[in-house]
């Protein structure tokens, strides 16, 4: 993960790349994405990585307009 001040320094930086527009997010949304179980639980002694909260992840991916095949787990 890369953070930039804005998308236009994403768009200036040497190593962009066109095809990954879909990737850029704004901090606002990353924190929402990092707030679902996903991610929350992942100190939990019973958790699992196994994706058993993929879907969520997945859900609030949707929700915010990123279902393209970017953000596809495929």
């Amino acid at each position: 993960m890369n953070l930039f001040r804005s998308e236009e320094h994403v768009r200036a930086w040497s190593q962009f790349d066109p095809a990954t527009i879909e990737g850029i997010l704004a901090l606002d949304e990353l924190v929402e994405l990092f707030s679902v179980a996903h991610f929350t639980r992942r100190l939990d002694a019973d958790y699992v990585s196994s994706g058993l909260h993929a879907e969520e992840l997945l859900a609030a991916l949707r929700e915010r307009g990123r279902d393209r095949p970017f953000w596809s787990p495929d």
